[in-house]
């Protein structure tokens, strides 16, 4: 899917991830070719979430894949994915699977199982970490 023609809610017409990458962001935070110990990110939680209508074709969930590609660009030492727990549930646990297919492919040793954690909010969070 070509990033630039997600229909993304007006809430989200601003730089995110699709405008982002790895060569612009060492250049910005001047990190030039260093090592980068570790990538923490995300995305929006909203067609993951067992409080929302749990949609596998809202675009927003398209936004993971940038962050798999901003982990290729970057080549961190390790990552951590961070989402909701209903990630981790039904036919969502699947789309999981193909992020760990990706991390996988990208040359990282995925820890599984992931983690659901108490993160002491409304909503529990599923780790991914490699």
């Amino acid at each position: 899917m070509n990033s630039r023609h997600l229909k993304l809610p007006n809430a989200m017409q601003r730089p995110i991830a699709i405008d982002l990458f790895g060569d612009s962001i060492r250049r910005h935070a001047d990190i030039g070719e260093r090592d980068i110990d570790v990538l923490c990110g995300g995305a929006p939680c909203q067609g993951f979430s067992l409080m929302g209508r749990r949609a596998m074709d809202d675009p927003r969930n398209q936004l993971v894949f940038h962050f798999v590609r901003l982990v290729r660009e970057l080549r961190p030492k390790y990552f951590v994915f961070e989402n909701v727990k209903g990630l981790t549930v039904g036919t969502h646990k699947k789309f999981l699977g193909e992020i760990v297919e990706e991390m996988t492919s990208a040359g990282y040793e995925v820890l599984l199982p992931w983690q659901v954690l108490n993160a002491a909010r409304e909503n529990d969070a599923a780790l991914l970490t490699g």
